[in-house]
């Protein structure tokens, strides 16, 4: 039964309730609206989604841009690779890195980032190492808010502290995936403030090497929750400069049954 909390519950009460409620899925369906922010322009991008958490499972079929193009990734599979269905010229199933520079081209994240688990675990961090400061870094908006004509707790959390500093790799060498990961922050923004970069994530950068990363995710954060799932039906994620990246989860269905085969190429209305 989901939680519905009276009238005075903090925003940060409602945040955690989120989280806890985003690492109670274990899988999900649904439409995703995203707009990325990728060379001072914003995309538009839409597709549906089915996605296993563990082990992990996605498949994604483009809505816009590239119309049906198809996307199969399941852990342990296929020799570790992405199916990939073009849905174009030279109209052949080809096999990706799922992390590499081809199948990430003009997108903020990797399949490995499908869902919202993520951006919450970048929320959670923020509010752990914020903990003293949240009543004054947490507003909920007053204002009725719907999404899919269901009702919304909109969230909005400041971060202060987001900035660039400069940055010296590691002894060994460290990829912008791993500095990511262990600062917690976003590898695309790194990427964007390199000289030359191919983007190729999973690049070794020499140490010693000095480069601008971010000291947050996120300037603000704003997440609409949903009042019944308490799951987060749209992010909005603000750098320096405005809005960075959202995206939209609608008619979404958590913890679906799905098919024994509906993470293979041949289920019944894929086009691989």
């Amino acid at each position: 039964m989901a939680f519905r909390p009276a009238a005075e519950a903090s925003p940060a009460d409602l945040m955690r309730r989120m989280l806890a409620a985003v690492g109670q899925v274990q899988t999900a369906t649904y439409r995703l609206i995203k707009s990325e922010r990728i060379a001072g322009n914003s995309s538009r991008d839409e597709g549906t989604v089915k996605l296993q958490n563990k082990p992990l499972k996605v498949y994604i079929k483009n809505v816009r841009p590239n119309p049906g193009r198809e996307v199969l990734y399941v852990t342990g599979a296929n020799g570790g690779k992405a199916l990939v269905n073009p849905a174009s010229f030279p109209y052949v199933n080809i096999s990706l890195d799922p992390r590499g520079a081809r199948i990430r081209q003009h997108q903020h994240h990797t399949l490995d980032d499908v869902g919202f688990r993520r951006v919450a675990d970048v929320m959670a961090r923020q509010m752990r190492e914020q903990a003293n400061d949240l009543l004054r870094l947490l507003h909920l908006d007053p204002a009725p808010v719907s999404f899919d004509d269901r009702p919304c707790w909109s969230v909005k959390m400041e971060d202060p502290r987001f900035r660039f500093v400069s940055y010296t790799i590691r002894s060994g060498g460290e990829s912008l995936d791993q500095l990511g990961q262990r600062l917690g922050v976003s590898e695309f923004m790194i990427g964007e403030k390199l000289a030359d970069f191919d983007g190729d994530y999973e690049q070794v950068l020499p140490a010693g090497q000095v480069i601008q990363v971010p000291t947050t995710y996120a300037r603000r954060t704003t997440v609409l929750i949903d009042k019944l799932s308490l799951l987060p039906v749209s992010i909005a994620i603000y750098d320096d400069k405005g809005l960075f990246e959202q995206y939209e989860y609608h008619d979404l269905k958590p913890n679906v049954a799905f098919r024994d085969n509906e993470f293979t190429p041949d289920f019944k209305g894929y086009g691989f």
